[in-house]
């Protein structure tokens, strides 16, 4: 399908190739000139704007107004194929008005197929990673802290490994394989088991593991980074969504650079990396949950700062829905999420960013109703936040 989308862009490009210059064509041309900057844009490595400010402005602006472009574009096709076009016939315009449509349809329907990839593969993570995340606070508590220390002791403990990996696609094959086994790592190991799973279940596909360096946050993109028919897979947070290139929250940056990329092949890269890893110990056994103030307080114990609750609250419009314009309700990751953190009392620092406002501060700051409510959104037990009824009555 990738391959008749992308023939289909080609062809679409060498019509405006050969258009002539002249004055009935300038508005068509003009319009088609900033299609294709945002698509030869899009065809740039990460990273790529790092030292290209001006290109990147630009780049940003034209991501945004897509929809408009795409509009507009239609719309210049339109008046020409009305108008006097001089060696451009109406059946050859009216033929390019057709494959811009259904670039726009292929885009769709990748994008839902992918959707649909990316919705199983985040909840296949979700029963990989059942100790949990070792920088979420909410499955601290729910693990009674081991999802930190299993983190800490035994994924990320170099011990492990036979040797160093030049090859990238085995290095996240081993990571992937020991967070597994143990069913504990942050966001680095839950984006690098869904970029091994995809891999080994979407032959044909592109794979890309992104590192977001402004929020130190890893994140995996099925499909070529930037293009609407991607899928943008976040298993990180606590009750996440799968969006496309205009709604994930974390827009492409300038400093954002591919930790892993490739062609999906039908590799296991998983078992490629278990035969640089000596022998595994078995998991831990489970411990006790502990609540979310008793949480916080062992996260401050181990000195652990780069801890969040981040979980959705408000629903925004996003592409996590299977109405036929791919927009619909969903829940969204902000940028600003990463602002609140045990270092601050998981206070969101700042305004909402844009249209998206994805968690808010619930330790010592909202009342225990409140609380429950966004905790049962995110699937949080009452048990699990017990102790602060407790506190309230005895300041009572």
């Amino acid at each position: 399908m990738q391959e008749n989308l992308e023939s289909d862009r080609a062809a679409f490009k060498s019509f405006f190739d050969g258009i002539p210059k002249k004055w009935s064509t300038r508005s068509v041309r003009n319009t088609a000139s900033d299609f294709m900057k945002l698509d030869h844009y899009r065809r740039l490595p990460l990273g790529w704007g790092q030292n290209n400010s001006i290109e990147w402005d630009e780049f940003r602006k034209l991501q945004d107004t897509e929809q408009e472009l795409r509009k507009k574009l239609s719309r210049r096709l339109g008046e020409l194929a009305g108008g006097s076009m001089g060696d451009l016939s109406t059946e050859k315009v009216r033929a390019v008005q057709k494959c811009l449509n259904g670039i726009r349809i292929q885009e769709r329907e990748i994008f839902r197929a992918r959707r649909a990839w990316g919705r199983a593969l985040i909840e296949r993570a979700k029963l990989v990673f059942d100790v949990g995340a070792a920088n979420q606070i909410l499955d601290i508590a729910r693990s009674g802290g081991q999802s930190v220390d299993s983190t800490r002791d035994y994924v990320r403990n170099e011990t492990f490994e036979k040797s160093n990996l030049r090859e990238r696609s085995v290095y996240i094959g081993r990571m992937a394989a020991v967070a597994e086994h143990f069913g504990a790592g942050a966001c680095s190991e839950q984006g690098a088991w869904v970029a091994t799973e995809a891999y080994k279940m979407m032959p044909g596909t592109q794979v890309t593991l992104v590192a977001d360096e402004s929020v130190d946050h890893l994140y995996a993109i099925l499909g070529p980074p930037g293009f609407p028919e991607s899928a943008y897979v976040d298993p990180w947070p606590a009750n996440p969504s799968v969006a496309d290139v205009a709604m994930y929250g974390l827009k492409q940056k300038p400093e954002s650079w591919a930790y892993f990329q490739g062609v999906a092949d039908g590799r296991d890269l998983r078992a490629e990396g278990l035969k640089w890893l000596y022998p595994l110990p078995e998991r831990p056994a489970r411990r006790q949950p502990l609540d979310l103030r008793q949480a916080a307080e062992y996260v401050r114990g181990e000195n652990a700062h780069s801890v969040y609750f981040i979980t959705s609250t408000k629903e925004e419009l996003n592409s996590d829905s299977d109405a036929e314009a791919v927009t619909g309700r969903g829940l969204v990751l902000s940028e600003n999420a990463f602002t609140a953190s045990v270092a601050n009392g998981f206070r969101v620092q700042g305004p909402p960013q844009g249209r998206i406002a994805s968690m808010r501060s619930v330790i010592s700051v909202v009342p225990s109703a409140s609380l429950k409510s966004v905790t049962r959104a995110a699937g949080i037990s009452d048990q699990l936040m017990g102790s602060m009824d407790v506190a309230k009555s005895k300041k009572r």
